[in-house]
């Protein structure tokens, strides 16, 4: 609530900048567009959507400007306004997962929200509605960067960043591998605090770990195997999302890890 249409438009900026942080943050492509106020009524509002083929939405999108539409505003409409000559204009589907509203009086005249202005008499409240889906943007999220057969997640909301699968139990290489494993465990907890899951279940083979491991969506799975305990220990570094696979050393893994967290 506002005491002003001046107060109410600047508190709904506030809030559409801190939103694009927010899904700048969970990393995954999204397009802010204009609404279509329907049945909540108000001045204005803005949605947000992961561009996705299964997606409810139809909406326009200016890849020069940043600016879009719901076609649902008007579906016999196909233009845009745009701030540029050399606009690309494309029509994708996208999956709502954030919506925001100037509401206006609408709803705090009819239920008597007031405030003591400054003359002392009752002003009516200027009213402004928000939300993001949580669970949609689980849902979401794991739609448009997932496989046929794979989870993918984003950095942000995956269930560890790294899982490190350790050498066979019983095998030849596994008491080397192990320290090795220990080692690489406490200096990446310096990177990825609380971040790591070590999968450690004896009866299962290193591949099926593996398979299981880039099911499940971690951003990166560490194979400690059989190069571990060479004359020149190397370790396997997977980063599914980049179908990007490398046999590292120690040293160049936690190099190339720090560097990756950071960008």
């Amino acid at each position: 609530f506002d005491k002003d249409t001046q107060s109410a438009k600047l508190t709904y900026d506030q809030i559409s900048l801190a939103y694009e942080k927010i899904f700048n943050r969970i990393g995954v492509p999204y397009l802010r567009v204009e609404g279509d106020t329907g049945m909540m009524g108000g001045s204005s509002s803005h949605e947000y959507h992961f561009p996705a083929g299964i997606g409810q939405d139809s909406v326009l999108w200016c890849k020069k400007c940043s600016k879009g539409r719901n076609l649902e505003i008007d579906s016999e409409d196909n233009t845009l306004s745009c701030d540029r000559s050399d606009c690309e204009i494309e029509e994708t589907k996208g999956i709502e997962v954030g919506h925001t509203f100037l509401l206006g009086q609408k709803y705090s005249k009819v239920f008597k929200a007031n405030y003591l202005g400054e003359k002392g008499k009752p002003e009516i409240l200027e009213m402004g509605c928000y939300g993001i889906g949580v669970s949609r943007v689980l849902a979401a999220a794991a739609e448009v960067l997932s496989t046929e057969t794979e989870l993918r997640w984003p950095k942000s909301i995956a269930p560890f960043s790294v899982c490190i699968i350790p050498p066979k139990s019983g095998s030849k290489e596994e008491p080397a591998g192990l320290a090795l494993m220990e080692e690489l465990y406490s200096k990446l907890n310096s990177i990825f605090p609380d971040d790591i899951i070590i999968d450690d279940r004896e009866k299962m083979t290193i591949g099926r770990k593996l398979y299981v491991s880039r099911r499940t969506g971690y951003s990166i799975i560490i194979v400690i195997g059989k190069k571990s305990v060479s004359p020149e220990p190397t370790i396997e570094i997977e980063i599914p999302s980049e179908e990007k696979k490398m046999d590292l050393t120690p040293d160049q893994a936690l190099a190339f890890l720090h560097n990756y967290n950071n960008s």
